[in-house]
């Protein structure tokens, strides 16, 4: 697996690589420890059996120039670790791992599975020049073409790729479901936010939230280009939290004492309207009301399955008054509390995407022979080639 991030570790990425260990299919993940400028992470490591092998570099420039930079230094290293090692496949999670898994397919014949996290082109474009974001769609078009298989995150995602994905989604493969029946609150109404600190994803309204209503404590986890925002906010304010990077075992244990988490994804732009991130699983797996915008496909999850509210975007009013009745309405919270349960046991148990992952990889071992503990395996489809974007 290739990986441009450090990993530590990545949720989606993790919960793969440990279901298929689980199941003695061995799995090395190639990381790249750059994205912090300090080198904290061992460059081996074994986390749950799965080996972690981590590329430090880091380009000291023009924040631009900078990623450039290292991405292109990762590419070369991580080719030059594939064609030493040859695995039996080279499975690439998000687009900007995607070219360097082309190439060393193109000379090695591996196959390749490009795991789509996002939809990359929606999300780069509004940050880069029209004709930049032109080309990236182009790319991503002709690459994803040269996977063997595409693996998104849910069906609407499908959509895009226009055949033969298939999806897992973001949903928890191992929960301990310690919120057997609704929960209750203590003093305060605790929301929870864990995720990329930018504003697309409601990080000022959620700051607001927590200034105008009473009895609102905000609890902030992760790291981007609002950090610095977030810390300000709680120098300012003793009801806002700002807890830095969390394991998946500090978020675990942080659930348990929420009472609402917010996913506030802008609608405007694509890749957010066709999101369904794993801490929406998360939530409803612990029995947490989840808060979102009209507008997405999550509104229509929680919607579908009474777990949580949706407002207009950019309606502050309506973000305000919607809090303030999870907080208020006892009967409404507690009944939202238990749909997101039944909701989760009933439809999203991430045993059901464990199967769906596991039978992908048993049509393989059928073509290819299993190359030993140390070795990674394929999910072979057919070429999958997008629709027009």
């Amino acid at each position: 697996m290739i990986l441009f991030n450090p990993f530590r570790p990545d949720p989606r990425v993790h919960r793969e690589a440990r279901a298929l260990v689980t199941h003695n299919i061995g799995v090395t993940i190639c990381a790249c420890d750059a994205w912090h400028g300090e080198h904290t992470y061992p460059a081996n490591e074994t986390i749950d059996g799965i080996d972690i092998k981590r590329i430090k570099v880091r380009f000291g420039h023009v924040k631009v120039v900078s990623f450039v930079l290292t991405l292109a230094a990762f590419w070369m290293f991580t080719l030059f670790r594939i064609l030493i090692e040859k695995p039996d496949v080279i499975h690439c999670h998000d687009f900007d791992t995607l070219p360097v898994g082309v190439l060393a397919k193109a000379l090695t014949r591996i196959p390749v599975i490009f795991d789509s996290h996002e939809y990359y082109p929606s999300m780069v474009s509004q940050h880069v020049p029209r004709i930049a974001g032109r080309m990236l769609y182009f790319i991503h078009r002709v690459l994803s073409s040269r996977a063997d298989a595409i693996v998104v995150v849910n069906d609407e995602f499908r959509k895009i790729f226009g055949c033969g994905a298939v999806s897992i989604m973001n949903v928890p493969m191992m929960v301990q479901r310690a919120h057997p029946t609704v929960r209750s609150r203590g003093s305060s109404f605790e929301i929870f936010y864990y995720g990329v600190l930018v504003e697309e994803r409601g990080i000022s309204a959620l700051i607001r939230i927590a200034t105008e209503i009473p009895g609102v404590a905000l609890y902030i986890a992760g790291d981007g280009p609002l950090k610095k925002e977030v810390q300000m906010a709680e120098q300012q304010h003793s009801n806002i939290r700002y807890l830095g990077w969390l394991s998946e075992g500090e978020i675990s244990s942080r659930l348990a004492s929420a009472n609402l988490i917010p996913i506030l994804y802008d609608p405007t732009i694509e890749n957010n309207r066709l999101a369904a991130p794993g801490k929406l699983f998360q939530a409803m797996a612990n029995g947490v009301p989840v808060l979102a915008y009209k507008g997405t496909f999550l509104e229509r999850i929680i919607s579908h399955e009474r777990c949580g509210m949706a407002v207009e975007f950019g309606d502050r009013n309506g973000l305000l008054e919607a809090v303030m009745r999870f907080k208020n309405d006892e009967s409404v919270y507690n009944e939202l509390s238990s749909n997101a349960l039944i909701a989760f046991a009933t439809k999203y148990s991430g045993e059901k995407m464990e199967k769906r992952l596991l039978s992908l990889y048993k049509s393989v071992l059928k073509e290819q022979p299993f190359g030993g503990p140390s070795r990674e395996l394929a999910l072979p489809f057919t070429r999958c080639r997008p629709a027009s974007i």
